[in-house]
């Protein structure tokens, strides 16, 4: 039977910097599925945006994760999972679990957003108006918003 992965069951996920990332995907197999984990490497990309981009088109811009210290990758009969310890930003991003065996292949997607101190305001700090009680400044966004849009 073709690999089937439960995409409902797969969620996208926030977690704040520090804490630990899971991305568990059930799924349906026989035989076993080898299992790869991917993750959009890409940064603002237009084709992030495209919610039409099918996974050939977009593979180019996939990293395969490897495990480490911390990444753990666990495949049982049931359930495949992803486990980042200790997450920073650079964690944050689209990721793919591909399940493969003799009979086919499926793909899931979720989104993991780590949130974190943005970075600095970029300048040049301009002074855009002064009055006689208040001095009104600009200046560039950060490069890092931290994970939220800032207001």
């Amino acid at each position: 039977m073709k690999p089937r992965i439960n995409k409902v069951n797969l969620k996208s996920i926030t977690i704040k910097q520090g804490q630990t990332a899971t991305l568990e995907a059930p799924f349906a197999a026989e035989p076993l599925p080898t299992m790869t984990w991917l993750r959009d490497t890409t940064v603002n990309s237009e084709f992030k945006q495209k919610k039409n981009c099918d996974l050939y088109f977009c593979f180019f811009f996939l990293k395969e994760l490897t495990p480490d210290d911390r990444i753990q990758m666990t495949l049982t009969d049931k359930l495949a999972k992803l486990v980042i310890t200790k997450a920073v930003r650079a964690d944050s991003g689209r990721y793919t679990i591909r399940l493969v065996n003799d009979s086919g292949t499926d793909t899931a997607e979720c989104e993991v957003v780590v949130l974190g101190p943005p970075s600095k305001p970029r300048g040049p700090l301009e002074v855009k108006g002064v009055t006689k009680s208040t001095v009104t400044l600009a200046w560039l966004p950060p490069t890092d918003t931290g994970g939220k849009e800032i207001t």
